[in-house]
């Protein structure tokens, strides 16, 4: 990208943009003030209710971190609710490899996310937030209604009989009623992704789903997250440095990632139909769904309920490499 004016005008002055760096809920543009001032002009993605709602949660969550000591994060210079934009000073550096000091690093902010937490921080629940296993069942159920209005056809419609059958096997009379009584601030999208390291600092970035969420949530997200690629030995240290910042019992996690793996094949096969559908290919089709990422989590699902009754499971990484 040649250097060029940003074609919003900035309070703080004009900048220019010099490089674009896309994501999925927004693209964010290096750009620089006449002072030579670097700056991070993220703008959001989505409809307008979207877009507020991812921009008000990230402002109202960086404040709220940096308020309590926070400076691992990114500093806000503007804020533009009307641009659906919000301006921080650049942090300069890369997405750190998965590896020990990388983890190193989540294990420390999550233990001053509970902190601040255990020290009577009061924030919103994170968005997506789930407390319960009837709240993730019908998160489930949500998205699979979604599913066939926004795709009427016969392949969506068998495809959504089979995830309603998975979420009919892991729901029993028992755990129907089970409540998460563990709760914590959460990023809520923690992984490498949004780390910015440089010479040994790392920055945590995007902070739009942020919020108090159970642990059951926390860690089963992070294991489950479909790029973060850490080795399984730095998962389980993940969780069992949860386990001690907490005292959370990991074993609970068993009776939950069934479901919490159900709610990600949904989200996988959410972003490959919308993916088909920009491309105007017409109906979705047998070999889209099949190369899906959500048809991968679905055959983790069928591998832990196989497991079931173990102490000890295999990480979706180490299951995926393994069938690879």
């Amino acid at each position: 990208m040649k250097n060029e004016i940003y074609p919003h005008r900035l309070k703080i002055g004009t900048a220019t943009v010099s490089a674009e760096i896309p994501g999925g809920n927004s693209s964010v543009f290096k750009g620089h003030l006449p002072d030579g001032t670097a700056l991070a002009i993220k703008e959001y993605k989505g409809d307008k209710q979207r877009i507020e709602r991812m921009l008000s949660r990230e402002e109202k969550a960086i404040n709220f971190l940096r308020g309590h000591g926070m400076r691992d994060i990114p500093e806000i210079l503007e804020v533009r609710t009307d641009l659906g934009l919000i301006v921080y000073r650049w942090i300069e550096g890369n997405a750190p490899l998965a590896n020990h000091e990388a983890m190193n690093a989540i294990i420390k902010m999550n233990g001053a996310l509970a902190d601040i937490h255990k020290n009577g921080g009061i924030f919103d629940n994170a968005i997506d937030a789930v407390f319960s296993v009837p709240e993730i069942s019908n998160q489930i159920l949500t998205r699979i209604q979604q599913f066939h209005v926004s795709y009427p056809t016969t392949r969506i419609r068998v495809l959504c009989d089979q995830l309603n059958e998975r979420l009919r096997s892991c729901i029993s009379s028992k755990s129907q009623n089970s409540e998460f009584t563990q709760h914590t601030l959460s990023v809520s999208d923690l992984g490498t992704h949004n780390i910015i390291s440089s010479e040994g600092v790392y920055n945590f970035i995007d902070f739009e789903f942020f919020g108090l969420d159970s642990i059951h949530k926390l860690v089963g997200d992070f294991l489950l997250h479909p790029r973060n690629d850490f080795k399984e030995a730095e998962m389980f240290r993940f969780m069992e440095s949860i386990s001690n910042i907490s005292n959370w019992d990991s074993i609970e996690l068993n009776k939950v990632m069934p479901l919490l793996t159900l709610k990600w094949a949904l989200i996988a096969y959410g972003r490959t139909f919308r993916e088909a559908k920009l491309e105007a290919t017409g109906e979705i089709t047998e070999e889209q769904i099949k190369k899906s990422n959500g048809s991968l989590y679905l055959d983790y699902f069928d591998s832990l309920r196989l497991a079931e009754g173990q102490d000890r499971f295999v990480t979706f990484r180490s299951f995926k490499g393994s069938i690879g």
